[in-house]
């Protein structure tokens, strides 16, 4: 659920922003669509832009919510056995930086780069493998779509200090 505009804590706190973190996201992942088919334009035989985007978008933009959500859940899982069940004991200053800042250490942001880059992962795979499938049948130019929107909507935000929020 962590996406490209909004981190998914926040939803907890304030259920309703989910209406304009998924407008959000349909945006931004339009508009990525959009640029990355113009890139590669000459290459889509008979597709039009807009056939394209029109026949694709919907998969996509629910696509990236899932693929958001599976990166996140390594960082849910651990958070979980850590605080509540005990099961994996992070030292104080490993969970404070997992919890408001990742680049105050280093174990810390590479846990969360590594949710990032799994996710980024799964958007590549569910984008070249379903969403596009149907839609662009020549390999290359999918393969350049899928990669260029694995790239721009990676839940960066899972980056961001949480800490900036609450002091």
């Amino acid at each position: 659920m962590y996406n490209v505009i909004f981190p998914v804590w926040l939803l907890w706190l304030v259920p309703p922003v989910i209406l304009v973190v998924a407008l959000g996201n349909f945006v931004v992942d339009s508009l990525v669509l959009l640029l990355s088919c113009r890139l590669v334009t000459g290459k889509l035989e008979g597709r039009s832009l807009w056939s394209i985007y029109r026949h694709s978008i919907l998969k996509i933009w629910l696509f990236g919510f899932l693929a958001d959500f599976i990166g996140s859940f390594p960082l849910i899982a651990v958070m979980v056995t850590d605080r509540w069940a005990g099961l994996i004991p992070l030292p104080g200053q490993v969970e404070l930086a997992f919890m408001l800042n990742p680049w105050l250490n280093g174990v810390a942001l590479l846990l969360v780069s590594l949710s990032v880059a799994l996710a980024g992962i799964l958007v590549f795979v569910f984008n070249y493998r379903f969403a596009l499938r149907g839609v662009i049948r020549e390999k290359g130019p999918r393969l350049k779509i899928a990669l260029v929107l694995a790239v721009l909507t990676a839940p960066y935000t899972l980056l961001i200090p949480t800490e900036w929020l609450y002091y």
